[in-house]
């Protein structure tokens, strides 16, 4: 994917506004071969007042599920992105299903918040599903029960 942000002051009796703004992003995916073009503007949002924040992450969403929509095969062969200061990165949320307590806290408190329900001692199902993109200390929900559930 690629794109780029916008952000513009409003014209408010024929002056430019410290306040208000239009801030937008355009993006396109996949870079090397686009098949889909997205463009968001956002009139005066509340709070921060850039395209890379308020417009950005509604577009990717667009992409991404216009991409598999389309049944654009995704690429392995990309570099990571590498994330600035404040960006939050974004997670693959794995399979829990069939492991226990032990299996997982070690692995996935670096990516995730794990909140528990229910008893037992193996996960019998999660929330978010497995494949979900979350950003990276988002809270995972698991359910446990028995491992002969």
């Amino acid at each position: 994917m690629g794109g780029k942000t916008g952000t513009a002051q409003k014209v408010v009796n024929g002056r430019y506004s410290p306040t208000e703004h239009i801030v937008s992003f355009i993006g396109f995916a996949p870079a090397d071969d686009p098949q889909i073009v997205v463009y968001t503007a956002v009139d005066n949002p509340k709070g921060i007042q850039f395209g890379g924040v308020v417009a950005a992450p509604i577009v990717q969403n667009i992409l991404e599920d216009s991409l598999h929509y389309l049944k654009v095969p995704e690429r392995t062969d990309q570099l990571p992105k590498t994330y600035k200061l404040g960006e939050t990165p974004i997670v693959t949320v794995p399979d829990l299903t069939g492991a226990t307590v032990q299996d997982i806290y070690e692995d996935l408190n670096m990516n995730f918040t794990l909140v528990r329900s229910g008893t037992g001692n193996t996960v019998i199902n999660q929330a978010p599903k497995a494949g979900a993109r979350v950003e990276q200390g988002s809270t995972i929900r698991i359910y446990m029960g028995n491992s002969s559930q």
